[in-house]
C-alpha cells in the first residue's frame, strides 16, 4: 500500500508539473522571463523528493526532471512553486513562479540551497509568495521505484 501511495504521489506531482508547464503568457510588462534556460541535473538529483518545510512543519513534495525543471508542492497551504534549477556540484540556484491555490495568487520565486549525493539530501531555500522558507528533502524511494 505504501508503494501505491508513493506512486499516486508521483503521478500527482507529474500532473501538476505538466499543468504548470502549460501556464505561461503573462502580464509582465518588463519582458523578462522568470525561468532561465534549463541546465541538466545529475541523474541522482532528478526524481521525486519528500521532506518538511522547516518554517511550518508542512509536508513537501518535490519533483526534479533531468533538464532542471522542477515542481515543489506544500501540503496543507496548497502552495506550488515551479521553475528551473542549476547545480554546480554543491549549490542549487534558480528562479520560477509561486502559485498559491488557496489564495489565488501568482508571483515570481527564487531558489537556492545545497544538495549532496551520498547520503542523498537536499536543503532548498525558496523566496516566494509567503516569504522565505526552507525545505529539508530526501529522495522518496517509494515514488522513485519503477512500477512493474
Amino acid at each position: 500500500m505504501k508503494r501505491l501511495a508513493g506512486g499516486v504521489l508521483a503521478g500527482l506531482v507529474v500532473l501538476a508539473m505538466a499543468g504548470l508547464q502549460g501556464c505561461g503568457g503573462g502580464g509582465s510588462s518588463s519582458g523578462s522571463n522568470n525561468n532561465p534556460a534549463s541546465a541538466a541535473l545529475p541523474a541522482w538529483l532528478s526524481g521525486v523528493w519528500a521532506g518538511v518545510d522547516s518554517s511550518n512543519g508542512e509536508a513537501v513534495s518535490f519533483l526534479a526532471t533531468p533538464s532542471g525543471s522542477f515542481v515543489l508542492m506544500n501540503g496543507i497551504s496548497l502552495n506550488q512553486v515551479n521553475g528551473t534549477l542549476s547545480y554546480d556540484g554543491t549549490n542549487l540556484s534558480g528562479s520560477g513562479n509561486s502559485v498559491s491555490i488557496a489564495q489565488g495568487s501568482y508571483a515570481p520565486a527564487k531558489f537556492g540551497g545545497t544538495a549532496v549525493q551520498s547520503p542523498a539530501q537536499m536543503n532548498l531555500n525558496v523566496t516566494a509568495l509567503n516569504g522565505t522558507f526552507a525545505c529539508n528533502l530526501t529522495p522518496d524511494d517509494n515514488a522513485n521505484t519503477p512500477v512493474t
